[in-house]
């Protein structure tokens, strides 16, 4: 019906409060009246649009009918009560007949009959969030995980790139640590102690996450011992001992612009040129280090002399009579996308820090985390050089400071 003191609003059902002029009392929020005031509106819109005057609302209730289970119910209809399975039947019946087509009544209608004559199949749905296995979403700036949160999930990331921020009470927004993405996980540390999370994880692009629950990772990890291996190894790597250990040096690294260690690349791959053409760039390379943008020149992924023996061994797969295009596959064909990379206004302790983690001697350099284009890459010897220069001239300034006090 019309909003009072509006031209072109309308309202019914449950969201509005409508007169029934039959016996001018509010409508109930029931289906029946919604139904009717459903078509007293589409009415009234009709007469509007004809310069009509609308006409008000007027309904006599048909009744109530209620499901109370085990095919009984409780129903009132024209002044009638009546009770158990005649009920429930004019109950069922009345929805049946409000279903569009004849052949999707007695389809309907023949299934519900089957489920009187015989009983329901009944199945287990596992609600236990630690035994499943399953797909998440993240969009560039949500939390995963919080500092001080109970673990909960093994995430290995699908697509695109996470941060590992350090957060204090103080500091809520934190510092990014370093950067992973594509095949890279995270949350096995917690879930082997047994304890909370130490760091904070945020998605730092659109990330598609596949995720264990805590109890599925524990069966896993606990029978499947190369994956304990691994983890075990990716945890010391990952160990912040060591930056306890250089707290000075881990302070000159904090704040030391990245921009100011980023190497321009020499040549820049498009993902679509050829193995060879590729190949023969890797060898001019002088630093044997090269990234592939796609057609935007954002970046795509990384080509080096490792990657020319991943190629070898696929290579090594393919049947004989299948070699002889090999001149024209595209590199895209061997080398995945793989978008690992730190940004200019990151810290040289977010790449250090990642290199690390990765155990990687360098990595692709991006404008800012929301402008992938490729401005050049960073290698872990230079970001060395620079913490030691750096931390020679802060030695001698505080020696000077001393021998002057």
């Amino acid at each position: 019906m019309r909003i009072e003191g509006q031209a072109n609003a309308w309202a019914l059902g449950d969201c509005a409060l409508i007169i029934n002029m039959f016996d001018n009392q509010p409508s109930p929020t029931t289906a029946q009246f919604a139904e009717r005031q459903g078509r007293q509106a589409a009415l009234n819109l009709f007469r509007v649009i004809r310069g009509e005057a609308t006409q008000p609302f007027r309904f006599k209730a048909l009744g109530q009918l209620c499901s109370i289970g085990g095919y009984q119910a409780v129903a009132e209809i024209f002044g009638m009560r009546i009770s158990g399975f005649l009920a429930w039947f004019l109950w069922r019946g009345v929805y049946l007949f409000k279903l569009p087509t004849w052949s999707r009544r007695i389809k309907v209608g023949l299934d519900w009959a089957w489920d009187v004559l015989f009983p329901r199949d009944l199945s287990f749905l596992n609600t236990d969030t630690t035994q499943q296995l399953s797909h998440a979403y993240y969009r560039p700036g949500d939390i995963i995980q919080r500092r001080g949160e109970p673990a909960r999930f093994f995430s290995v990331i699908e697509e695109g790139e996470v941060e590992i921020l350090q957060t204090t009470d103080e500091n809520p927004e934190g510092k990014v640590l370093g950067v992973r993405g594509k095949g890279d996980y995270f949350g096995d540390t917690a879930l082997a102690g047994n304890r909370p999370h130490t760091t904070t994880i945020r998605a730092r692009t659109p990330v598609r996450l596949r995720q264990l629950g805590s109890g599925l990772f524990s069966e896993v990890a606990s029978t499947f011992l190369p994956l304990r291996e691994l983890l075990a190894d990716a945890a010391l790597r990952r160990s912040k001992d060591f930056w306890a250990r250089v707290p000075l040096e881990k302070a000159v690294l904090e704040n030391e612009p990245l921009a100011s260690l980023v190497e321009p690349p020499a040549t820049l791959l498009q993902k679509d040129v050829t193995l060879p053409e590729a190949i023969n760039a890797l060898s001019e390379s002088p630093t044997g280090e090269l990234l592939i943008v796609d057609e935007k020149g954002h970046l795509w992924g990384t080509f080096d002399r490792h990657d020319v023996h991943q190629i070898l061994a696929q290579i090594a797969e393919i049947p004989q009579d299948q070699r002889a295009d090999l001149p024209r596959r595209k590199l895209r064909d061997f080398v995945p996308a793989n978008s690992l990379c730190v940004a200019q206004n990151d810290s040289a302790l977010t790449a250090a820090m990642t290199l690390l983690d990765h155990g990687r001697p360098w990595l692709p350099v991006v404008q800012s985390k929301d402008d992938l284009h490729a401005v050049g890459y960073v290698r872990g010897e230079r970001i060395v050089n620079r913490m030691i220069e750096k931390l020679g001239h802060r030695l001698a300034d505080q020696s000077s400071a001393a021998k002057a006090g």
